[in-house]
């Protein structure tokens, strides 16, 4: 391990992730990008032998180092990639694994598997996952890659692979879909004397469409993005904002004083 700052030449010994003894050399890493958390992952394989070893794995940093199980020897995966979704906290990861009905198991290729976890809450249910490119012809699709940055709901899932004996490429898309706003407010100013005008901000994030504000008094709510509402009696008042978009949206809310 080589810490940031210290000289080119200091290293120390790094902790040992305890996985296998059989190590192999794919690996494929990703960090969060959305926080400071430091959480990093990555798909690695081992050279186990026995079909009910671990062969494709995911190790998973957050402070410490915790291991999951992606497939077993017995599912013949090889050249495995993870994809991280933080938006919709989805981790995903991506291998080689046999044709669904051609078979075979000799690492040469097959068709091109994914599986889904929550971030929060890893876990990768058994079996070889969702068969995402399969050449109906050939079971040697093979070496699939998708993009180094985080997913987004703009970006969706894109996968590439390779049938090496026509030299075609195929490739699966998966639409990135809406993930719902987080919705916040700033109000200026939050204290005063009534009657009290106060403009509000809208202050989401997640690209909302519609807006719904209630304001905390008997007065009608307001869809406007930005509004701006008048305090005509003393009191305290907390004001909720509905933002939406068509994959939903939670309130926020912030009090608001006027005197």
């Amino acid at each position: 391990v080589h810490t940031d700052g210290q000289a080119d030449g200091t290293w120390t010994g790094g902790e040992r992730i305890p996985t296998s003894e059989r190590s192999d050399d794919h690996m494929n890493l990703k960090a969060l990008e959305a926080d400071s958390s430091g959480r990093i992952f990555a798909a690695v394989k081992t050279e186990e032998t026995a079909a009910n070893q671990p062969q494709i794995m995911l190790l998973a940093y957050d402070g410490s180092w915790a291991t999951h199980t992606f497939g077993l020897v017995s599912d013949c995966h090889n050249r495995a990639s993870v994809l991280i979704d933080e938006g919709a906290n989805l981790l995903r990861m991506i291998a080689t694994g046999p044709h669904p009905t051609i078979g075979g198991c000799n690492g040469g290729g097959g068709a091109i598997y994914m599986k889904s976890t929550p971030l929060s809450a890893i876990n990768f249910a058994p079996g070889r996952g969702t068969p995402i490119i399969v050449d109906d012809d050939s079971a040697v699709v093979h070496n699939a890659s998708s993009t180094k940055q985080n997913l987004t709901a703009t970006t969706g899932l894109a996968v590439l692979a390779i049938n090496g004996a026509t030299r075609r490429y195929w490739h699966h898309y998966s639409g990135g879909g809406t993930v719902a706003p987080t919705a916040a407010l700033t109000g200026t100013p939050t204290t005063g004397t009534a009657p009290l005008s106060v403009q509000f901000t809208d202050a989401s994030t997640g690209a909302p469409t519609s807006w719904s504000w209630n304001f905390g008094d008997s007065s009608p709510t307001s869809t406007a993005q930005n509004p701006s509402h008048t305090y005509t009696q003393a009191g305290t008042y907390t004001v909720t904002l509905t933002a939406s978009n068509s994959g939903g949206g939670p309130p926020t809310a912030e009090p608001t004083t006027s005197r």
